[in-house]
């Protein structure tokens, strides 16, 4: 026993038959602190612990290797130290400093590794693995020491903060563990405690983080291409560290450029070649391999997205000069010698215009942005050199955006250069100075748009840019002060366009300000367009009408005007103004030629008018109007009118006629004209029926009378939907009723048929003599039908039904199939001609099923089938011809025969609305029953239905009798069993929807959740009854009984004392 002379340190040393085991407690000073260790043995093994006021412990096997002996003779600190000297570590039990060391090595070695997924797109990780590789190039041989390497780390200053933190954990957890190793009993084996090879792992993660990167950059490489692909996997080239100069927005840039190459402008040929890309990445690839930066911060970006979108607006400015500029094309205005794009300067224009002015200086200002935006030449360190001539004037900013104009992101300045160099010609010329004030509002609120817009959507910029210049170049003209030709109405309406345009662009939020602003002025700038090229430009068939044209011209003014003075958001001003363009493109495509009656003829004509037969009826056409009028003054004959202008106009003011509604509000007052004018645009194509007409006036009220009836009938917005649809189905629908007569249907099904039957080996034929005997039999009686109301069509029904014997549908003959049902189709398609026709009656013609509509229920019914009953049957019919009509009519037939029809839908939404849409129709045969003999539903309700039952002989779902029955309140002996459904027919709307696989095949499958507040009071009686003392199972399932017995024989529970 050795003692310390304060005793608080000892050794104990014992012989056990031969061999000596030590005990004992020593003070190590570790860390300027003292620190425990105690040592002992456990059968034939020594352990030794360490415990530090720090907690650093440490826990392990020891073993005491042959040299010389402790002894009293010797001091107790010469025994210890020759004890330490002695003692070997052989395993690590448990050492918290190694493995926090471990940790920090892990966690140093982990950052690493994460960061490497964003190596392709992080800035800061590129940079800091790119100093890694050269901290890896610097040292030929690896670190021995690793807090050598550690050390550099920390203190490199172009490496990330992140990293160097990580780092420095890592050195102070090396140091803690290595001093106290020296002071420490040795390890037997070093390896347990060393760090392992820090900078091999170092170089494995650059290694494997450069060939990611790598691939990343491949990965964003396009495939439309082979060339350029080629070209630009030359990267692979390229060493490690110059790779890292490439970032995926780099490869991305030219992925767009390549795509601009096959993109055809709106001249139809492409703009740019294929020798130009080639030509900028071989600029771009030359400035890499010639880089040899100490940073990527100092080198990158070394392309700037903009790039692209700069190249999109200057073909836009070559575009539109080659529009103005006449016999002109793209090739006289650039050039691309060996890809290199020059432009030629300046252009030679006919005559002197202060927008032709705009467009040159567009065309050099993009272009000279484009060559300091390229790549191969662009430095994120050298500013694109600009001075605004009009955005800094004070009426349009102020000091404020003046100071702030130098904090805007180069790439978003790009767009306020080029809008002020558009604009400045412009509006610093004195005769727009009316004008520029009132359009400075809109600069001012577009640059506040460039400035708090989030996020960089280049494209919302560069559409946005160029609708402004587009406005503003468009609507100047009305203003100036020698060439105005504003009217009132068109200064009021462009007043209040801007108006519009100040208040989105004051919004707040960043989300109005990106989806209206550009659609906004996108809108305005097709509206200026039309009011050009169209509303300007009407034609004039005669010089007597021009009066009458003039009047349109103000109608359709009045129209925006009347519109523009209501009070409504900028998303329903979006919405009616592109309603109102879309009329004015159906307004040019009308034919303008004037025709007159034979009434109006006489021989003197011949050869100024050109006659046009059709049929039985004759008109002519004015093949030269001026001489027309001079014959007919000779003799002394008033001219008769151009009725499409008459229509025209009496149609406008229809429309006008809307804006009184003083009951509606603004939104359903324009709303309803934007649905008006487009419904009266549709039925435009009316007026090529013009000669068929006897007398003209009557081409006027067909025409026009539906339309007033629509507006003046209806009560509100819904109303005149409603009934402007049925209108407008009408005009629609009349056109088509007679394209496909029924022998052309029929050769388009048979060969249908055809190719489903060699495609998909459908067993299906096709008897056309039949169908058309059957078709011919629907018409015959449509035409008796024809001059009945409903109520005398109902009464021919109900005899024609006496004679019916109405058999379940698989035991229809082929000669009920081929001659009652074609019969009592046409009963039913009378009643919903006459229905849907109720707001064109006044032009007494009527909507009417298609022919291939009928042809296609008459297939469904199998009407050609030559054998008793029904055969199942696919029909293909596509989206917006009829199929909801061809449903509609099938169910009510099968109904009519006391069948019964179940129309399933994948959809609740769609079953729904056609339910609705044909209740009125079914409604008008109540006293046949029809509504309670057909259904629409989903899939899952047609299942529930299938499981209904009767109870007592009301008909009740499975679910409710399901939880009735578990509740004890149903007497299961008066269910009765599920209905018979021999006599219903299934109709599947959207089939191939049905045979997908989240139906066809799938189970349905209904679950009752039953709803009783007394089953949670078990759980706490549970709980209390445990409480009180009480675990014996028995006794505690008997007293929840009692509580369970209680409720049920409570007054709310009575019925389950039975």
């Amino acid at each position: 026993e050795l003692y310390s002379d304060d005793r608080t340190e000892f050794i104990i040393i014992k012989n056990k038959q031969g061999k000596m085991y030590y005990s004992g407690e020593l003070q190590l000073n570790i860390f300027d602190s003292s620190s425990k260790l105690s040592f002992g043995s456990i059968g034939n093994e020594n352990l030794l612990q360490v415990d530090s006021v720090d907690h650093d412990q440490f826990f392990g096997g020891m073993n005491i290797v042959e040299g010389d002996e402790l002894t009293l003779d010797n001091s107790f600190d010469f025994n210890k130290g020759l004890f330490l000297e002695r003692a070997t570590i052989t395993c690590c039990i448990y050492d918290l400093l190694l493995y926090r060391r471990n940790i920090a090595r892990k966690r140093f070695l982990k950052l690493l590794n994460d960061s490497y997924k964003n190596i392709s797109k992080d800035l800061v990780c590129a940079e800091d693995f790119y100093q890694l590789l050269l901290l890896e190039k610097s040292h030929n041989l690896s670190f021995e020491n690793p807090e050598t390497l550690l050390t550099e780390i920390t203190q490199h200053e172009l490496l990330s903060s992140k990293i160097k933190l990580q780092a420095g954990n890592l050195i102070e957890a090396e140091r803690k563990l290595c001093n106290r190793n020296q002071l420490f009993p040795k390890f037997r084996d070093s390896s347990d405690v060393n760090m392992p090879d820090l900078f091999r792992s170092l170089q494995k993660i650059c290694k494997t983080g450069i060939e990611r990167h790598r691939q990343n950059l491949l990965a964003k490489c396009p495939n439309t291409n082979f060339n350029l692909v080629c070209l630009i996997k030359t990267i692979n080239h390229l060493p490690r560290s110059k790779l890292l100069y490439i970032q995926e927005n780099d490869i991305s840039l030219f992925t767009e450029l390549i795509e601009l190459t096959s993109e055809k402008s709106n001249l139809g040929n492409k703009m740019f070649p294929v020798t130009f890309v080639e030509n900028v990445w071989n600029k771009f690839y030359k400035k890499i391999e010639e880089s040899n930066r100490i940073s990527l911060k100092l080198f990158i970006p070394i392309t700037n997205g903009i790039y692209y979108f700069l190249l999109k607006s200057f073909r836009c400015v070559i575009e539109e000069i080659v529009v103005c500029k006449k016999q002109t094309s793209a090739s006289e205005l650039i050039s691309f010698k060996e890809g290199e794009l020059s432009i030629v300067d300046p252009i030679s224009w006919s005559s002197s215009k202060l927008y032709h002015e705009s467009l040159e200086k567009q065309k050099q200002l993009i272009f000279n942005l484009v060559k300091h935006f390229e790549p191969g030449f662009y430095s994120s360190q050298n500013r694109f050199s600009y001075t605004f001539k009009l955005l800094k004037e004070k009426d349009i900013s102020t000091p404020a955006n003046e100071i702030r104009f130098t904090c805007i992101p180069e790439e978003r300045l790009t767009w306020l250069y080029i809008v002020d160099c558009a604009l400045a010609p412009i509006l610093c010329d004195k005769s727009n100075a009316r004008f520029k004030k009132l359009s400075s509002s809109v600069l001012a609120g577009f640059v506040n748009f460039i400035q708090v817009t989030e996020q960089d959507r280049q494209e919302s910029f560069r559409v946005a840019t160029q609708n402004i210049i587009k406005f503003i170049s468009q609507t100047y003209p009305y203003f100036s002060a020698t060439s105005s030709t504003l009217t009132d109405i068109d200064s009021s309406i462009l007043t209040k366009q801007i108006d519009v345009i100040k208040d989105v662009l004051r919004s707040d939020e960043d989300d109005s300000l990106l989806h209206h602003f550009s659609n906004l002025l996108d809108i305005y700038n097709e509206y200026w367009e039309h009011r050009r090229s169209i509303v300007g430009k009407l034609p004039i068939p005669c010089s007597i009408f021009k009066s009458d044209v003039e009047s349109v011209m103000k109608k359709l003014l009045e129209i925006v005007h009347k519109a523009c003075l209501r009070n409504f958001g900028e998303i329903f001003m979006i919405k009616f103004l592109r309603m109102y363009n879309e009329f004015l493109k159906h307004l040019k495509g009308i034919n303008f030629a004037w025709f007159i009656s034979k009434i109006s003829y006489f021989k003197e004509l011949k050869g100024i008018v050109e006659e046009v037969t059709k049929g039985n009826i004759t008109a002519y056409k004015v093949k030269e109007p001026e001489r027309f009028v001079e014959k007919l003054e000779k003799k002394q004959g008033e001219p008769p009118k151009h009725f499409v202008i008459e229509t025209i106009k009496k149609l406008l003011d229809i429309i006008i006629l809307l804006f009184n509604k003083a009951d509606w509000s603004d939104e359903d007052c324009v709303k309803s004209v934007g649905d008006l004018l487009l419904a009266i645009g549709h039925s435009f194509t009316h007026f090529e029926d013009q000669t068929d007409y006897i007398d003209p006036e009557h081409f006027v009220r067909d025409c026009t009378q539906p339309f007033q009836c629509v507006v003046e009938n209806c009560k509100d917005y819904s109303d005149f939907k409603k009934s402007l649809d049925s209108v407008e189905n009408f005009y629609l629908n009349s056109r088509k009723q007679n394209q496909i007569g029924i022998q052309q249907a029929l050769k388009f099904c048979e060969r249908e048929v055809s190719r489903a039957a060699g495609k998909n080996e459908f067993q299906i034929k096709i008897n056309k003599n039949i169908l058309e005997d059957c078709y011919n039999r629907y018409t015959k009686k449509m035409v008796s039908l024809e001059n009945l109301e409903i109520a005398d069509i109902l009464k021919e029904l109900k005899k024609e039904l006496g004679k019916v014997q109405k058999l379940p549908f698989q035991k229809w003959t082929p000669k009920f199939k081929q001659n009652v049902l074609p019969v009592l189709l046409a009963y039913l398609a009378s009643v919903w001609s006459f229905q849907e026709s109720k707001d064109v009656a006044i032009i007494k013609k009527r909507i009417e099923p298609h022919c291939v509509q009928i042809l296609c229920i008459l297939r469904l019914l199998g009407v050609d089938h030559e054998a008793t009953g029904v055969p199942k049957h696919f029909v293909q019919v596509l989206t917006g011809q009829g199929k909801s009509l061809i449903l509609g009519l099938i169910s009510a037939l099968i109904a009519l025969t006391e069948n019964e029809a179940f129309v399933v839908c994948y959809s609740d939404l769609l079953a729904k609305r056609d339910e609705k849409d044909f209740d009125p129709f079914f409604s008008i045969f109540s006293q046949f029953d029809l509504k309670s003999k057909i259904s629409y539903n989903t899939f899952d309700d047609m299942a529930q239905k299938t499981l209904t039952r009767k109870v007592n002989g009301i008909e009740s779902s499975l679910h409710s009798i399901t939880e009735d029955f578990v509740l004890n309140k149903l007497n299961y002996k008066v269910v009765d069993n599920n209905k018979d459904f021999k006599r219903t027919v299934l109709l599947i709307d959207e089939a191939d929807v049905f045979f997908s696989k989240d139906f066809y095949g799938n189970t349905y499958n209904p679950v009752v959740f039953l709803e009783m507040k007394e089953l949670l009071e078990i759980q706490p009686k549970i709980w209390k009854i445990v409480e009180s003392g009480i675990t014996e199972r028995d006794t505690v399932v008997r007293k929840i009984r009692e509580l369970i017995y209680e409720r049920i024989n409570s007054e709310k529970y009575g019925e389950f004392g039975t």
